[in-house]
């Protein structure tokens, strides 16, 4: 099956009334920062995003159910992956690290949640049931964006992603991975 199209958006009035709800909204980037923004990673994503797609699905051994996702950008520091929003960062390779990211939850929640529902997604879920919802979340999350970091020979972004995190159940997913491995976790639900 041939990988999902990543189409993406900019939408002006959107961010126009993000702006307006922002009690300091001089922060907030301009029209022409995001469009240029929006330009920089969608360049990035036609240049690497079908190889992110492929390792992710190859490794898990479940296609890619949906054929094209929408992805809005959106100039609050943050993203989502339900609507897919990527917030605006000033480097570009972060942005696509972060696409990424959002592309691996997506690809979780698939096909009416499947993968959430497999036997070996709640085995792992229990074996980490005193961390906190995010943690546990993440923990699958980044056990396969670390696969894709590596396949794609991104070591150095890894470090520099788990280096910068600030919130500190990403930080306890991650510490998990790294203390379990990532291929051992990705095992738990893997159908390859």
């Amino acid at each position: 099956m041939q990988n999902p199209e990543v189409k993406f958006v900019y939408p002006r009035f959107f961010n126009s009334r993000i702006k307006e709800w922002l009690s300091d909204p001089d922060w907030y980037p301009t029209h022409d920062a995001l469009r240029e923004y929006m330009g920089s990673l969608q360049k990035l994503w036609s240049e690497r995003g079908d190889e992110v797609m492929s390792i992710i699905a190859k490794r898990i051994g479940v296609p890619w159910a949906d054929p094209q996702h929408t992805c809005y950008i959106i100039g609050v520091r943050r993203g989502l992956s339900s609507p897919l929003a990527i917030g605006y960062l000033e480097d570009d390779e972060k942005g696509f690290d972060h696409l990424t990211h959002e592309m691996i939850h997506r690809y979780y929640i698939q096909d009416d949640r499947s993968l959430y529902q497999h036997p070996g997604w709640k085995k792992l879920m229990d074996l980490y049931a005193k961390e906190t919802e995010t943690t546990r979340n993440h923990i699958p999350v980044h056990a396969l964006h670390k696969h894709v970091y590596l396949k794609m020979d991104r070591r150095d972004r890894l470090e520099k992603e788990i280096a910068n995190l600030v919130r500190d159940e990403y930080k306890r997913a991650w510490e998990i991975v790294q203390a379990e491995g990532e291929e051992k976790i990705l095992d738990f639900f893997s159908k390859n």
